[in-house]
């Protein structure tokens, strides 16, 4: 997701919260709780009547509008407990922070005494996630978890405890200042998990290529292809000498996409509107990437997603930056949020996940287009590819999607000033 100004001002706002002002040190969450995590409950949900609430025997970091935000800074294994517990009821979002840009400072234990900082030669990354992902594996592909990789820089203080002479190496971490965002990748669907294969990676590659691409240590590169296989983003196709070769499934099914996109082509020829649509040499298979091919923010992305209702398929079109609300959702269809699996979208839809669209869809699915479309005098959905889109008034979404109705089943799509 790209930083926007909002989102760089409203982190600052809670870097100054809670690093400028002193903050109690007593009570669930806050004795040793550490900066960034404070930091990060804060920037995410400035309101403190939502952090530390108790839910199904636990204690959830915030529990906001149905949705559980747990802020885990590592040892995702301790999580495994909450998570068996509220993924039966509840949307679980994991926040994991990274420091990309560090800066370095020593604290002498004896005197109290801080050196001056100097900027650390390593940077860190998304892929950095995958051992921690690692140690919930089991739970990855559960319809209701989603990921947040948020990229920080950070000043580290680390005291003058370790064994080697300058009494640096294996020195303990004391803590770490948050003081600037960089980055957020949200993994709200088991496809997004293509968003970590690094670009440059080859269709057919072996860990050794992934290390390379990722810049990962070998032994996490090998970690990062077991989940990615896992979740189904790649898979195993054979050997290159003593190494398993693997491919990537996204780029491998886009023969696929290219007759779905002819398939919504030839649907909008009929009405002579087939000179619309936009195809990009870049994905556009989620509402960031498809903001950055467009040239538009993300909200104005009209995406479609698909639920399982009755032994059937609906869709409902949606702007990019709301998010279901399962009240909402239960109160309207009278059944709980379900999501169906890749394979089960193509077959009730006819088109792949990534490029799912409202148009020449398969006989029998509802659509329905969800209120926080209508703030928009255009929006741009997809053409049934990951790498298409067209720009359509709100009037031309209605009657090319041949819409069942409107409803309201989103949140988070209002004004975030509202939180504050």
């Amino acid at each position: 997701m790209e930083i926007t100004t909002e989102d760089r001002e409203l982190f600052q706002q809670a870097c100054e919260k809670i690093v400028m002002q002193e903050r109690l040190r007593y009570g669930i969450g806050t004795l040793s709780e550490k900066t960034v995590h404070a930091v990060l409950k804060n920037y995410l949900v400035p309101k403190a009547q939502y952090h530390e609430i108790r839910c199904e025997g636990y204690v959830a970091d915030i529990f906001f509008e149905d949705e559980i935000i747990e802020v885990q800074t590592a040892n995702f294994n301790t999580l495994r407990k909450k998570l068996e517990a509220f993924l039966q009821k509840y949307e679980v979002t994991i926040v994991y922070p990274i420091p990309g840009i560090k800066w370095l400072s020593w604290i002498d234990d004896q005197t109290g005494e801080i050196t001056k900082k100097r900027k650390s030669p390593k940077t860190g990354s998304y892929y950095q996630v995958f051992p921690e992902l690692y140690k919930i594996k089991q739970f990855l592909m559960h319809p209701n978890l989603h990921l947040r990789l948020v990229l920080l820089e950070v000043e580290e203080y680390r005291l003058l405890n370790g064994w080697s002479q300058d009494k640096k190496k294996g020195s303990s971490r004391f803590d770490r200042i948050p003081v600037n965002i960089l980055g957020d990748l949200q993994i709200s669907h088991i496809t997004d998990y293509e968003l970590l294969l690094p670009d440059n990676l080859p269709l057919e590659f072996t860990a050794k290529n992934y290390k390379t691409a990722s810049r990962l240590p070998l032994g996490q590169a090998q970690t990062a292809l077991n989940i990615l296989n896992y979740v189904e983003c790649i898979e195993k196709i054979g050997k290159q000498g003593r190494s398993i070769l693997y491919r990537q499934k996204i780029k491998h099914g886009q023969e696929n996409e290219k007759v779905a996109i002819e398939k919504v082509r030839n649907y909008f020829k009929a009405y002579n509107m087939d000179s619309k649509i936009m195809e990009f040499s870049t994905s556009s298979a989620t509402v960031e990437l498809a903001a950055q091919a467009v040239g538009c923010e993300p909200k104005r992305i009209a995406k479609t997603l698909s639920f399982l209702l009755d032994d059937t398929c609906i869709l409902i079109v949606c702007a990019g930056d709301a998010k279901i609300d399962n009240a909402k959702y239960k109160c309207t269809f009278q059944k709980k949020a379900k999501m169906p699996t890749v394979d089960e979208v193509l077959q009730y839809v006819g088109h792949e996940v990534g490029g799912v669209c409202p148009f020449a869809i398969n006989e029998g699915i509802s659509v329905y287009l969800d209120e926080s479309l209508k703030r928009f005098q255009t929006v741009f959905p997809a053409c049934g590819s990951s790498n298409s889109a067209i720009e359509l008034t709100i009037p031309e979404l209605e009657k090319y999607s041949h819409m069942d109705k409107w409803v309201d089943v989103c949140k988070d799509w209002q004004d975030l000033k509202d939180l504050n």
